[in-house]
């Protein structure tokens, strides 16, 4: 196999120390932890908030609630003062974070910022009253600080937050009990909802703005739009509509994801066209023998399963490249 650093070596390119460090390299004699690391750290993160919650779950009849929010406040007031010290200003591009340990306490103050809201709504009974602009405050605020400080875990909060308070406005309780007004507005939504996420990401890119948040707003609405117009299609009783629009849909996906070489959104309008399409056939064939319909499930399936196992082969190889 062709080794360039030590062409560039022998060229006299590389100095001695340059060529043994490239040398650990590719022998694995030295490798990164870089992934590991900020895995821990993530984790660490999470740990420590869903520790806050369950101590002060287990103190609550203890403690002053008061005194519980006020600790929380401070806590929140030290990142945010952390945050405002050290972020640099605001810039349209990606950014690398100022500290090692910026993202890390940026995520924290967001998950504090949950914590402090489902505390207060839970303990003075205003969940039934407050949830929904809750959490669309909190989705406003988090897509603040996403854009703001350049924090795409962040952004996917705001998303989940914002996403969270139109189906909470639609009576997800009432798509449960077969209320079908309510059901079609559920689905309804969420296919809105999923556009707009998309359409969201489709303006940045145009724009030059945050071009590196594209792929978390399409993938957010992808998947909410399909699981909202796959859930129509199956269960709604002008499911044709619903099926038809979804492999329109599945088909622009599939072609444009394709030519862009975005492999995973090409997955996600394969899957659900081929959801859609079989839906149709057994509208349409449904008094087609067993046997061929067990010929079309396992040829069907094979391929899907071919295609996708060939993409992930082959990102793995252009990676290895």
């Amino acid at each position: 196999m062709e080794q360039p650093h030590k062409t560039l070596f022998e060229q006299g390119i590389l100095h001695q120390e340059q060529f043994e460090y490239l040398e650990k390299i590719k022998t694995k004699q030295l490798f990164s932890v870089h992934f590991e690391l900020r895995s821990l750290l993530y984790i660490g993160v999470l740990l420590l908030t869903t520790g806050i919650g369950f101590i002060i779950y287990l103190n609550m009849g203890q403690v002053a609630h008061l005194a519980l929010i006020a600790v929380m406040l401070l806590l929140e007031s030290a990142v945010f003062w952390y945050i405002q010290k050290h972020a640099l200003p605001y810039s349209n591009t990606e950014q690398k974070p100022p500290t090692p340990y910026f993202d890390y306490v940026l995520l924290f103050g967001a998950l504090l910022v949950i914590s402090i809201f489902t505390y207060v709504l839970i303990q003075y009974d205003l969940v039934e009253s407050l949830l929904e602009w809750s959490s669309l405050f909190t989705a406003i605020l988090f897509f603040y600080l996403a854009f703001r400080y350049d924090h795409r875990g962040v952004l996917a909060l705001a998303i989940t937050a914002f996403a969270a308070f139109w189906g909470l406005s639609v009576s997800p309780v009432s798509w449960t009990q077969n209320e079908f007004m309510e059901v079609t507005r559920l689905y309804n939504t969420g296919i809105i909802v999923g556009l707009a996420l998309v359409g969201t990401g489709v303006v940045l890119e145009y724009k030059n703005i945050k071009k590196h948040f594209v792929f978390t707003f399409q993938n957010f609405g992808l998947i909410l739009f399909f699981i909202s117009i796959l859930n129509a299609l199956i269960e709604h009783n002008n499911w044709g509509f619903y099926a038809w629009g979804c492999i329109v849909i599945s088909l622009f996906v599939s072609i444009t994801s394709w030519r862009k070489q975005e492999y995973l959104f090409f997955v996600y309008g394969a899957i659900a066209g081929y959801i859609a399409f079989t839906r149709l056939l057994i509208w349409v064939a449904e008094d087609m023998p067993f046997e061929l319909w067990m010929i079309y499930i396992m040829a069907s399936m094979g391929g899907l399963i071919w295609m996708i196992t060939s993409i992930i082969s082959n990102k793995r190889k252009n990676l290895h490249i």
